[in-house]
């Protein structure tokens, strides 16, 4: 299926500061769209956007995605190997502060429907470093083994709107 894309188009990158992210509106301002994007902090990916005159806003806020007419969103999904379900969503549950703080803006946990001790975490996510690092605290401060999590693996994902 090929989708056609008018060269009018504003891009709106949301987490435009990631590898992923700054590297696709690169290559849709070499293709000559309209690119723009919002992430919540400077860094050396948003100083090579800016050197390349694509606008990027700091902070997330509806009015910068006013006139954009495509949306793209960067998120992850997280598969959950865990000994109890209910155990684990109430400290993944409590934990939402901590989410927000590592940029993690939106979630949403599906139960497997053939394994009731395999979890799906759909997030909304700043970058991927800040996902990384959520991971990391996660472990280090012994909330993986109070939860009962054996393993966990995360997939980077675009949706693309």
């Amino acid at each position: 299926m090929k989708i056609k894309i008018a060269k009018s188009e504003l891009i709106h990158f949301v987490g435009i500061g990631g590898i992923g992210m700054s590297g696709l509106a690169l290559i849709m301002k070499e293709l000559g769209f309209k690119v723009q994007g919002s992430d919540i902090s400077n860094n050396k990916n948003i100083e090579r956007l800016k050197k390349n005159k694509i606008k990027v806003i700091i902070g997330h806020n509806k009015q910068n995605i006013k006139k954009t007419t495509i949306l793209v969103i960067s998120s992850a999904i997280q598969k959950n190997n865990i000994e109890d379900f209910w155990v684990w969503k109430d400290i993944f549950d409590s934990n939402a502060s901590k989410r927000t703080e590592y940029g993690i803006s939106a979630e949403t946990i599906y139960q497997s429907g053939e394994d009731p001790n395999i979890s799906f975490v759909v997030m909304q996510i700043d970058s991927i470093d800040k996902l990384n690092r959520y991971n990391k605290y996660f472990e280090d401060s012994g909330l993986i083994n109070e939860a009962g999590v054996l393993d966990f693996e995360s997939t980077i994902c675009h949706d693309v709107t």
